[in-house]
């Protein structure tokens, strides 16, 4: 006996497809909130420079640059030789006691030096030019993507060992002045990672591309499939709330762990306002996600049948637009797609197939960007094809 499918399994089989594309598209839009902010904050170089720029104003974070800077600078001078060098022989035993007072106060100036404008400038260059040739030679653009393969990329900060070699006065052109034990520039943690950046970066370019008309088309056609369109939106909506309250714990969750990650304490305090920095940014995008999935509720909910949602229409005369001619427009407008709604699908084939042929440099993201954003259209063609009336209609009167 062959199995017999009815209406309402057919309607909780549309329920649970759409309530999985919308599952779906709460990933894609996890993934596009970080795909986002890094296109933004790390891929671009004025956002980039933009973002990094906070950085030294932190006071915490001034002091452990500067303590690094300082650090690297007695790596290359011998600051104790020359010290005791300048000692009478009775008093070399305060070699040791007069370094550990210039490293302090070569910190004290530095901390300084790195909260004044001077610095800013120094930083901001220093990170514009290491971010343009790292993701230059990531995409494999410009002149320099055959220079980093193999040499290392560095922050040159070299212009902050002369400021505070100058800002110390006599101390500093005694000790910092002579030949340096080793010639290399002063960097900050940053190494020949160009493989990893590579791969990282061709990803967010791609999902940068993609995850946008991914995300609508899952959404569009899950209210298109759906039996209770309104119903869905709410799921819709709620969905989207959760995804990004959800990023926004994890980051809240996540600083402690990163924080715990930094072996010198002193350094640790520095590293979560760098980390506070770098975040806000994507805080602000998951908010906006946030706050869109709630507007898709409210607006779902004054569609509805309830009696405030009624009332809110009637003040904001909602039902005078349907009998507007904008209303009567967009009426006869559907009327016309859903006679015609084979030409209607057959004039987005056509676009699509049209731009392919047209489109100078062809690639495979690009058409499948081409076949996402033709589900978007098909989708939205689908919502107008069915029957435009809500599913809880309103009363005639009252």
């Amino acid at each position: 006996m062959a199995a017999t499918f009815t209406p309402r399994a057919a309607s909780k089989a549309r329920s649970l497809l759409a309530i999985l594309l919308i599952a779906s598209g709460c990933i894609g839009a996890t993934s596009f909130v970080a795909v986002r902010w890094a296109e933004r904050n790390v891929l671009d170089t004025n956002g980039w420079t933009a973002l990094v720029a906070q950085v030294p104003r932190d006071q915490e974070v001034a002091t452990a640059l500067s303590t690094n800077i300082v650090e690297q600078l007695f790596e290359q001078y011998d600051v104790q030789t020359t010290v005791a060098q300048a000692l009478p022989d009775k008093a070399q035993f305060l070699a040791g006691p007069l370094t550990d007072q210039i490293k302090q106060k070569s910190r004290d100036v530095g901390s300084q030096f790195i909260a004044s404008d001077q610095f800013q400038g120094i930083w901001v260059t220093a990170n514009r030019v290491a971010q343009t040739r790292l993701i230059e030679s990531a995409r494999e653009t410009g002149a320099v993507s055959n220079q980093l393969n193999s040499s290392e990329l560095v922050l040159n900060l070299q212009g902050a060992r002369q400021q505070i070699t100058d800002r110390l006065g006599s101390t500093g052109t005694a000790v910092y002045s002579g030949t340096p034990v080793t010639e290399r520039p002063i960097v900050v943690n940053v190494k020949s990672i160009l493989g990893s950046v590579k791969n990282a970066v061709k990803t967010v370019d791609l999902a940068s591309a993609l995850l946008p008309p991914t995300v609508l088309a899952l959404f569009l056609w899950a209210i298109a499939i759906a039996p209770r369109r309104r119903t869905m939106v709410l799921v819709a909506g709620w969905g989207i709330i959760f995804t990004a309250a959800l990023q926004l714990i994890l980051i809240k969750i996540l600083r402690p762990e990163i924080v715990g990650l930094v072996q010198q304490a002193q350094y640790r305090g520095a590293v979560g306002n760098v980390w506070d920095i770098l975040t806000h940014p994507y805080q602000l995008i998951a908010w906006r996600l946030f706050f869109c999935g709630f507007a898709v509720i409210v607006l779902a909910v004054l569609c509805g049948p309830s009696a405030p949602a009624i009332w809110v229409r009637k003040t904001l005369r909602v039902p005078a637009i349907s009998a507007s001619m904008v209303g009567e427009g967009w009426q006869n407008l559907v009327k016309r797609v859903q006679a015609r709604r084979w030409y209607a699908r057959l004039a987005i084939a056509v676009c699509i197939f049209s731009y392919l042929l047209l489109e100078p440099s062809l690639t495979w993201a690009v058409a499948v960007q081409a076949l996402l954003w033709g589900c978007v259209a098909a989708a939205v063609l689908q919502l107008a094809l069915r029957n435009s009336a809500l599913e809880n209609p309103l009363p005639a009167k009252g």
